[in-house]
């Protein structure tokens, strides 16, 4: 009886480390890798948010492929991504006067990198005071009538 108590019990342990081991063994590489790849999202988020602009398009040069937005001029990269609406759209597509915004981020030289942009964006004047009016006077007069 002790003879299987022991087998039983030597048995379940080396179950259980060879359980246990190959667990072990990952916990020990990911909390070796996780700093490496923390390190690697954080200039990632910066560069998907940028800081947003939002203003009319008062220069387009496709030459120095520059666009400039109110006061900022900002340089256009083969990673910007530049729609009308929902559509791609190319930098020769903007035109000089239309509601622009979008995100960029300024560069270890100083220049500013447009991350994206919108060109003709209909969205920016819809969420802006012109809209929210339409909807107050709409809703006054629904709990008016109430």
């Amino acid at each position: 009886m002790q003879k299987n108590i022991v087998k039983i019990t030597v048995s379940s342990l080396f179950v259980a480390t060879l359980v246990a081991t190959p667990l072990l063994s990952r916990a020990a590489e990911a909390s070796g890798k996780a700093p490496a790849a923390s390190d690697q999202t954080v200039p990632a988020k910066s560069k998907k948010h940028g800081t947003s602009f939002l203003g009319s398009l008062t220069a387009v040069d496709a030459t120095a492929m520059t666009l400039t937005v109110s006061d900022l001029t900002m340089h256009v990269t083969s990673d910007t991504i530049i729609k009308t609406g929902s559509k791609a759209a190319k930098l020769s597509d903007a035109v000089v006067g239309q509601p622009t915004r979008g995100t960029y981020e300024k560069s270890a030289d100083g220049k500013l990198i447009a991350l994206t942009v919108h060109l003709n964006s209909k969205a920016a004047g819809k969420s802006g005071a012109k809209s929210g009016g339409k909807k107050k006077p709409a809703s006054a007069a629904g709990t008016g009538g109430i």
